[in-house]
């Protein structure tokens, strides 16, 4: 069976972003950090490296996305939407035009394969003001499946889709956070 090669959308004065244009440099020369320009003309942050894939709009620096593997546990933080979380109030209504979550999700830990890492696990974790965390919590009210809560949010759908299905009530960890607050965890495995 042949697999789909994931590819990240770019077209030039629209959308997108041109990973290509980072991606080949760091092949040859290593861990790779600076400035390019999106589909849409917006000024993007970057750094690239064994490990690690990050994007961030520099005139709205509430937008961006971040992928990284540690211990085969791949983990992702991405906001490309307007949000609570946000910490500047200019921020534009809508999605960001040129930030894909998921394709950003599924072209990395395609890039990480490529590169030889091994990504056994996706964790996803939610955070008070997040909408992934709003979806748990009334999941978890509805029914009080934390397994169940947990594959109904849009990080689990997403992980669940990518071959990531195996998740157990013990994978699940509550943290308290700064603001007294629960945050969840939630680490979805590949089937062994």
């Amino acid at each position: 069976m042949q697999t789909e090669r994931a590819s990240y959308p770019y077209i030039e004065g629209e959308i997108g972003i041109p990973f290509d244009q980072i991606i080949e440099p760091y092949k040859t020369k290593g861990k790779q950090l600076g400035h390019i320009r999106s589909g849409s003309g917006a000024t993007l942050e970057y750094t690239i490296g064994s490990g690690l894939i990050t994007v961030r709009d520099v005139g709205y620096p509430d937008r961006f996305m971040s992928a990284k593997v540690e211990s085969g546990i791949a983990t992702f933080n991405v906001q490309t939407r307007r949000s609570e979380l946000d910490k500047l109030d200019d921020n534009p209504e809508g999605a960001h035009p040129d930030m894909f979550a998921a394709k950003f999700v599924a072209f990395t830990l395609q890039q990480f394969h490529g590169n030889n890492i091994d990504v056994v696990a996706c964790q996803g974790t939610w955070v008070p003001g997040s909408s992934n965390r709003e979806l748990f919590m009334r999941s978890l009210d509805e029914h009080g499946d934390l397994v169940r809560a947990a594959k109904e949010t849009w990080s689990g759908r997403l992980f669940v889709s990518l071959g990531f299905t195996e998740l157990k009530e013990e994978d699940i960890a509550v943290a308290e956070t700064e603001s007294s607050e629960l945050g969840f965890s939630a680490v979805f495995r590949k089937p062994s």
